[in-house]
Protein backbone atom coordinates (compact mmCIF):
# COMPACT_ATOMS: atom_id res chain seq x y z
CA UNK A 1 0.00 0.00 0.00
CA UNK A 2 1.59 3.46 -0.84
CA UNK A 3 -0.09 6.98 0.19
CA UNK A 4 0.80 10.15 0.65
CA UNK A 5 -0.63 13.53 0.53
CA UNK A 6 -3.38 14.76 2.63
CA UNK A 7 -4.83 12.86 5.13
CA UNK A 8 -5.95 13.42 9.09
CA UNK A 9 -4.43 12.09 12.36
CA UNK A 10 -6.58 10.27 14.91
CA UNK A 11 -5.70 11.38 18.70
CA UNK A 12 -7.30 9.15 21.38
CA UNK A 13 -6.13 9.57 24.64
CA UNK A 14 -7.32 7.62 27.58
CA UNK A 15 -5.73 5.97 30.44
CA UNK A 16 -3.27 2.77 30.68
CA UNK A 17 -5.93 1.11 32.63
CA UNK A 18 -9.16 2.11 30.61
CA UNK A 19 -10.69 -1.57 29.45
CA UNK A 20 -12.72 -3.01 26.56
CA UNK A 21 -14.55 -6.35 26.61
CA UNK A 22 -12.27 -7.53 28.88
CA UNK A 23 -8.70 -6.16 27.38
CA UNK A 24 -7.00 -2.94 27.53
CA UNK A 25 -8.85 -0.22 25.68
CA UNK A 26 -5.51 0.81 23.82
CA UNK A 27 -5.35 -2.76 22.14
CA UNK A 28 -8.62 -3.41 21.21
CA UNK A 29 -8.45 0.04 19.83
CA UNK A 30 -5.24 -1.13 17.64
CA UNK A 31 -6.99 -4.02 16.84
CA UNK A 32 -9.88 -2.64 15.56
CA UNK A 33 -8.15 -0.09 13.44
CA UNK A 34 -5.86 -3.28 12.11
CA UNK A 35 -9.31 -5.36 11.01
CA UNK A 36 -10.28 -1.96 9.57
CA UNK A 37 -7.41 -1.59 7.00
CA UNK A 38 -6.24 1.64 8.45
CA UNK A 39 -2.49 2.53 7.21
CA UNK A 40 -1.51 1.64 10.86
CA UNK A 41 -1.12 2.79 14.64
CA UNK A 42 1.18 3.62 17.63
CA UNK A 43 0.49 3.57 20.99
CA UNK A 44 2.31 5.94 23.21
CA UNK A 45 2.74 5.68 26.99
CA UNK A 46 3.05 8.86 28.86
CA UNK A 47 4.71 9.65 32.09
CA UNK A 48 2.39 12.18 33.83
CA UNK A 49 -0.54 13.56 32.98
CA UNK A 50 -4.49 14.68 33.79
CA UNK A 51 -7.30 14.52 32.28
CA UNK A 52 -11.09 15.72 32.75
CA UNK A 53 -11.07 14.88 36.29
CA UNK A 54 -7.68 16.47 37.16
CA UNK A 55 -6.62 13.34 38.84
CA UNK A 56 -2.70 13.48 38.34
CA UNK A 57 -1.43 9.97 36.64
CA UNK A 58 2.64 9.77 36.88
CA UNK A 59 5.71 7.80 36.88
CA UNK A 60 7.23 9.29 39.58
CA UNK A 61 8.78 6.57 41.97
CA UNK A 62 7.26 8.25 45.13
CA UNK A 63 3.79 8.69 43.48
CA UNK A 64 3.25 5.00 40.81
CA UNK A 65 0.35 4.63 39.01
CA UNK A 66 -1.41 1.76 37.53
CA UNK A 67 -3.42 4.17 34.68
CA UNK A 68 -0.50 6.31 33.17
CA UNK A 69 -1.49 8.38 29.97
CA UNK A 70 -1.58 6.73 26.60
CA UNK A 71 -2.61 8.38 22.99
CA UNK A 72 -2.68 6.48 20.72
CA UNK A 73 -2.39 7.70 17.32
CA UNK A 74 -4.27 7.00 13.83
CA UNK A 75 -2.66 8.22 10.78
CA UNK A 76 -4.26 7.51 7.18
CA UNK A 77 -6.98 9.28 4.71
CA UNK A 78 -9.51 11.53 5.57
CA UNK A 79 -11.89 8.63 4.05
CA UNK A 80 -10.57 5.86 6.00
CA UNK A 81 -10.30 7.81 9.33
CA UNK A 82 -14.17 9.44 9.01
CA UNK A 83 -15.46 6.03 8.14
CA UNK A 84 -14.08 4.03 11.55
CA UNK A 85 -14.31 7.86 13.94
CA UNK A 86 -18.03 6.06 15.11
CA UNK A 87 -16.10 2.76 15.88
CA UNK A 88 -13.43 4.51 18.06
CA UNK A 89 -16.06 7.00 19.81
CA UNK A 90 -18.05 3.98 20.93
CA UNK A 91 -14.97 2.22 21.95
CA UNK A 92 -13.95 5.16 24.43
CA UNK A 93 -15.43 5.79 27.50
CA UNK A 94 -13.54 8.47 29.06
CA UNK A 95 -10.96 10.09 26.92
CA UNK A 96 -10.56 12.21 24.61
CA UNK A 97 -10.47 12.40 20.59
CA UNK A 98 -9.07 14.93 18.75
CA UNK A 99 -8.62 14.90 14.44
CA UNK A 100 -5.89 17.05 12.91
CA UNK A 101 -5.03 17.52 8.70
CA UNK A 102 -1.50 16.21 8.25
CA UNK A 103 0.61 15.76 4.91
CA UNK A 104 1.81 12.25 4.43
CA UNK A 105 5.06 12.19 2.84
CA UNK A 106 6.00 8.95 2.63
CA UNK A 107 3.71 5.52 3.75
CA UNK A 108 4.79 2.54 2.13
CA UNK A 109 3.96 -0.61 3.08
CA UNK A 110 2.59 -4.68 2.57
CA UNK A 111 4.67 -4.44 -0.47
CA UNK A 112 6.51 -7.91 -2.02
CA UNK A 113 9.83 -8.27 -0.29
CA UNK A 114 8.57 -6.11 3.00
CA UNK A 115 9.63 -7.39 6.08
CA UNK A 116 6.25 -8.12 7.73
CA UNK A 117 5.41 -10.48 4.52
CA UNK A 118 8.92 -11.69 4.97
CA UNK A 119 7.35 -12.76 9.10
CA UNK A 120 3.86 -13.84 7.87
CA UNK A 121 5.59 -16.28 5.19
CA UNK A 122 8.08 -17.86 7.71
CA UNK A 123 5.53 -18.38 10.23
CA UNK A 124 3.03 -19.86 7.94
CA UNK A 125 5.97 -22.68 6.46
CA UNK A 126 6.27 -22.88 10.51
CA UNK A 127 2.38 -23.77 10.72
CA UNK A 128 3.11 -26.35 7.59
CA UNK A 129 5.27 -28.42 9.31
CA UNK A 130 3.74 -28.21 13.03
CA UNK A 131 0.49 -29.31 11.27
CA UNK A 132 2.54 -32.50 9.93
CA UNK A 133 3.72 -33.30 12.72
CA UNK A 134 0.46 -32.57 14.81
CA UNK A 135 -0.60 -36.33 13.92
CA UNK A 136 1.80 -37.83 15.48
CA UNK A 137 2.60 -35.34 18.39
CA UNK A 138 -0.47 -35.07 21.27
CA UNK A 139 -1.76 -32.71 23.48
CA UNK A 140 1.18 -30.34 23.90
CA UNK A 141 1.61 -30.17 19.82
CA UNK A 142 -2.04 -29.80 19.53
CA UNK A 143 -1.63 -26.89 21.68
CA UNK A 144 1.55 -25.34 20.21
CA UNK A 145 -0.36 -25.59 16.81
CA UNK A 146 -3.17 -23.30 18.10
CA UNK A 147 -0.69 -21.03 19.60
CA UNK A 148 1.08 -20.56 16.64
CA UNK A 149 -1.79 -20.12 14.63
CA UNK A 150 -3.22 -17.19 16.80
CA UNK A 151 0.42 -15.80 16.54
CA UNK A 152 0.72 -16.02 12.65
CA UNK A 153 -3.12 -14.30 12.74
CA UNK A 154 -1.82 -11.50 15.00
CA UNK A 155 1.19 -10.71 12.07
CA UNK A 156 -1.43 -10.78 9.44
CA UNK A 157 -1.72 -14.19 8.12
CA UNK A 158 -5.62 -14.57 6.76
CA UNK A 159 -8.06 -16.74 7.74
CA UNK A 160 -7.43 -18.64 4.37
CA UNK A 161 -3.55 -18.60 4.84
CA UNK A 162 -3.80 -20.22 8.31
CA UNK A 163 -6.31 -23.27 6.92
CA UNK A 164 -4.14 -23.97 3.91
CA UNK A 165 -0.54 -23.91 5.80
CA UNK A 166 -2.36 -26.16 8.75
CA UNK A 167 -4.96 -28.07 6.57
CA UNK A 168 -7.79 -27.45 8.87
CA UNK A 169 -10.73 -25.87 7.65
CA UNK A 170 -11.65 -22.36 7.94
CA UNK A 171 -14.56 -23.41 10.52
CA UNK A 172 -11.86 -24.59 12.77
CA UNK A 173 -9.44 -21.96 12.25
CA UNK A 174 -12.47 -19.58 13.41
CA UNK A 175 -12.88 -21.15 16.27
CA UNK A 176 -8.70 -21.52 17.52
CA UNK A 177 -9.14 -17.78 16.93
CA UNK A 178 -12.33 -16.93 18.40
CA UNK A 179 -11.00 -18.84 21.76
CA UNK A 180 -7.73 -16.65 21.53
CA UNK A 181 -8.83 -14.89 24.94
CA UNK A 182 -9.89 -18.21 27.12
Amino acid sequence: MRFEGEGKLLRIFIGESDRFEGKPLYEAIVQKARSEGLAGATVLRGIEGFGASSHIHTSRILRLSEDLPVIIEIADTADNIDRVLPAFDEMVGDGMMTLERVEVVTYRGGERGHPHKVIIDDRLRMLTAEAAGRATGGESTTARLKESIRAAHEYGASEDQLATATGLDGAEIARILAAQGE
